[in-house]
């Protein structure tokens, strides 16, 4: 409960960073700057806190604890991780808005982002940092995971005539999910629950993509193709991972 309620707090100290620019009236440059210095605030207190708990001789994790590559399965089958190590995971379809959010986080030019998430990845595989354990980084990366998934299914949404390829792209990376799937996990297991709901998510995409194609908007038609396939995929794979952990 303790590592739980460490990591709760992670994403508060993200809004100094976020909302800086909506209040501040300096240059763009210097508006930037404040906001990269802004996402140092989740390092700084992760730092502190488990500092403050080691000098209380209190570890909610175990100290040498680390992100593995065998716990990076889990980011193309969740369902098919061993409960007792630590996996990074995201439900099958929310892999298509996962890709469109990182797209756009490139095209976006978000550097600080993208130099927070690759600092804090590779700091999850190496040895504790002040008392930290390498696996409390990956927090961050998963967290910034989250929201360009969010962001990627509104783009998917909102998706027109010439965001075609990145449609297809995304669609590209759920049928290379569903390859990776089958070559690092082999049959068991697989079939028919993640292959199935991969190909909910390619279905569903591609039906977005010829609507998009069309020129017509529909936005109420792409949330009913691809929402209620995202909630069935939380439901099965959330029953699944339940019934293995208890």
């Amino acid at each position: 409960p303790a590592a739980g309620m460490i990591n709760a707090f992670v994403p508060w100290f993200f809004i100094p960073a976020v909302f800086f620019y909506h209040w501040a009236k300096f240059k763009p440059s210097v508006i930037k700057a404040f906001s990269g210095l802004f996402l140092l605030l989740p390092i700084l207190f992760v730092l502190s806190a488990y500092e403050v708990a080691a000098g209380m001789q209190f570890y909610p994790v175990p100290l040498h604890t680390s992100l593995t590559v065998q716990g990076l399965t889990g980011l193309i089958n969740l369902t098919n991780v061993k409960p007792d190590i630590f996996s990074p995971g995201f439900y099958h379809i929310s892999i298509a808005g996962l890709a469109i959010g990182f797209i756009l986080l490139i095209r976006t030019s978000r550097t600080w982002t993208m130099a927070l998430f690759i600092l804090t990845f590779f700091a999850a595989f190496l040895t504790p940092i002040l008392n930290v354990p390498p696996v409390i980084w990956a927090s961050i990366p998963v967290l910034i995971c989250s929201l360009l998934i969010a962001e990627g299914l509104e783009a998917l949404i909102l998706s027109g005539a010439s965001d075609s390829k990145w449609l297809l792209t995304s669609v590209a990376v759920l049928l290379l999910a569903a390859l990776l799937n089958i070559l690092l996990m082999g049959k068991a297991g697989v079939f028919p629950r993640s292959l199935g709901l991969y190909g909910a998510g390619v279905a569903a995409v591609l039906l977005i993509y010829f609507i998009a194609q069309s020129k017509l908007v529909w936005h109420g038609t792409r949330m009913l193709v691809l929402y209620p396939a995202i909630f069935i995929d939380i439901i099965i794979s959330a029953r699944y991972i339940a019934g293995k952990i208890f």
